[in-house]
């Protein structure tokens, strides 16, 4: 009668378990740590088998060949069906929520099970105090869920939830995502450059917001671009979120396995026998956790237990090494026009991080009325997955070089040096009036500090998760690009190419018929002052003059040529004619 008792309880623990969320994973384990302690209570005085073989059982696990069971199967259900798509995560707290609004269809559970006060904690009262006890952790997962969950699914179950949850992640990226995130690049706006100076004279402020606004309207009416790209982006920001708690939760047990057993197996570090004791050690300590529930969590596999917590080995880097992989197919897509080129296009550009600095745009704009903003939709696991694909795309300095919300960050710390100075005037007693910030009356200073604080907090996301990838995912560094005058630059571009051509086992220097030398590629020296004595003759014999083919002319009259090539022509077009013109110098 006690053995069906226990079983039919542990049965009712997990079918409770399959019904409910992955935010009750404590619950669920704080009434199979009682029923251990129960089982072995009864245990010291009546003949049961052991809690894990009935475990086992209940769980559909008894074969010996098999890493899964009823707890583990539903674990990675609920984080791929529900946790992925429907959570946010707070990286401040690292913790998820439920999102407000799910964008899936809805995931049917098993139905709850009646449970007894005697099915739980064993009364009514120590049933009740547990309700109380766990419904504060019902509303949040963070890392104390994640170690009762693999507390609860056991550790040898761990790699399956791994395994399973990257392999639906990447089938996910690869059907919805990449295919959302190509059709938007091909629907990029003709014109994203940031507005220069003629434009910047007029605009200021509000005014420079709404017209980055009008830029990217286009994006911003895309049907699918909440339900499709942020959405996406949000499951994998959420999945390298979890397998970074995960991590850590693994080095907090082995780390403490490690520290219990340490002093035991140091004392004999010096003996010949050093790797016979540990073993022996190790099964004593094997033997001892099984024979005390208590102390189950101190068993260990092998010997190399120790090792586990110095090892440098990352769930993080192993996934982040899949998700490159996974990536190939479309990288050069992503990377517009076979890597993007050397020179980044200001003028338009179709690669991803001009996308992703649109979407962070969208991002930081405030909560409209009657609505939920995009960080309570999104929260920052959208822009964890973004600032993962900027890095393995080698995009990072173009982001920040061209964010829309360091733009606009920038302008703003530049105007706020000269608010407390007091503008100059006309000479004639006038003060000279600042620029008009245009659009002022259709975004309050409320709702634009708002924007400002966002993007705030979006520049200092988007840098830590760019430290983290490059410790976890260093990317290999490309050479530096040296760029020279063209083919059509005259006598700068005959000098710059003969000095390409020297470094290969030459040494050009200038003649004295044309004054112009070259020390190096691309670089154009003027001719040295003359001086009153002649310097000392070089003590190795001079190099052999360059080809005769090659033989620089002499430069033409007038002052001698710059150590620059001159400036190209500005290519910023004139203000729009319906804005005002800029105001004159005083």
């Amino acid at each position: 009668y006690l053995l069906k008792f226990f079983k039919n309880n542990i049965d009712i623990v997990v079918s409770k378990f399959e019904a409910s969320e992955l935010t009750a994973v404590m619950e669920i384990e704080m009434m199979m740590t009682n029923l251990k302690m129960a089982h072995e209570l009864v245990s010291e005085v009546v003949d049961l088998d052991d809690f894990r073989n009935l475990l086992t059982e209940a769980t559909d696990s008894a074969c010996t060949t098999s890493f899964d069971n009823r707890l583990a199967i539903h674990a990675f259900e609920e984080l791929y069906c529900s946790f992925f798509p429907d959570f946010v995560y707070c990286h401040s707290t690292k913790r998820f929520k439920k999102a407000p609004h799910s964008f899936e269809k809805g995931y049917s559970r098993e139905t709850q099970p009646k449970m007894k006060p005697t099915d739980q904690m064993g009364n009514k009262h120590l049933s009740h105090a547990l309700h109380h006890t766990v419904e504060l952790q019902k509303h949040h997962f963070g890392i104390e869920h994640v170690l009762s969950l693999i507390r609860l699914v056991g550790v040898q179950c761990v790699a399956l939830i791994i395994e399973e949850s990257t392999r639906y992640m990447s089938e996910n990226v690869r059907r919805n995502l990449a295919q959302y995130i190509s059709t938007v690049l091909q629907g990029m706006p003709k014109d994203t450059k940031l507005p220069g100076g003629s434009i910047m004279s007029v605009l200021r402020d509000k005014g420079l917001l709404i017209f980055i606004e009008l830029k990217l309207k286009e994006i911003r009416g895309y049907s699918e671009l909440q339900s499709g790209v942020f959405h996406g982006l949000r499951f994998v920001g959420n999945f390298i979120a979890f397998l970074s708690l995960l991590d850590d939760a693994l080095r907090v047990l082995d780390t403490f396995n490690a520290v219990s057993v340490w002093p035991l197996v140091s004392s004999f570090a010096d003996d010949d026998d050093y790797e016979m004791r540990k073993k022996t050690v190790v099964e004593a300590l094997n033997s001892f956790a099984s024979t005390h529930p208590a102390f189950a969590n101190m068993k260990v596999e092998d010997e190399r237990f120790i090792c586990r917590a110095e090892s440098s080995g990352s769930i993080v880097r192993l996934s982040l090494r899949r998700v490159w992989t996974m990536m190939q197919p479309f990288r050069d897509e992503w990377l517009s026009e076979g890597g993007g080129g050397v020179i980044p296009k200001v003028q338009s550009s179709s690669e991803f991080y001009r996308l992703f600095s649109a979407s962070l745009f969208i991002y930081a704009q405030p909560q409209q009325a009657g609505t939920f903003s995009t960080q309570d939709l999104f929260g920052d696991g959208l822009i964890l997955a973004g600032a993962m694909f900027v890095h393995m795309l080698s995009q990072k300095e173009r982001f920040r070089l061209l964010d829309f919300n360091r733009f606009i960050l920038a302008n703003r710390d530049f105007h706020s040096c000269f608010d407390d100075v007091k503008p100059l005037g006309d000479g004639k007693g006038h003060a000279a009036a600042r620029p008009p910030s245009m659009g002022a009356d259709e975004m309050t200073d409320v709702e634009f500090e708002r924007y400002l604080t966002n993007a705030s907090y979006c520049d200092t996301l988007m840098e830590t998760f760019f430290s983290m990838f490059e410790v976890m995912f260093p990317m290999p560094s490309k050479p530096p690009h040296d760029f020279g005058p063209q083919e059509s630059d005259g006598t700068a571009g005959r000098v710059f190419r003969s000095a390409s051509r020297a470094q290969t086992g030459r040494t050009v220097r200038a003649t004295s018929k044309s004054g112009v030398g070259s020390s190096g590629a691309g670089v154009i020296e003027t001719p040295p002052l003359p001086q009153s004595a002649p310097p000392p003759p070089p003590a190795s014999p001079p190099p052999s003059p360059p080809p005769e083919e090659e033989e620089m002319p002499p430069p033409p009259p007038g002052p001698p040529p710059s150590s620059m090539p001159p400036p190209p022509p500005s290519s910023m077009p004139p203000p729009p004619p319906s804005m005002p013109p800029p105001p004159p110098n005083s």
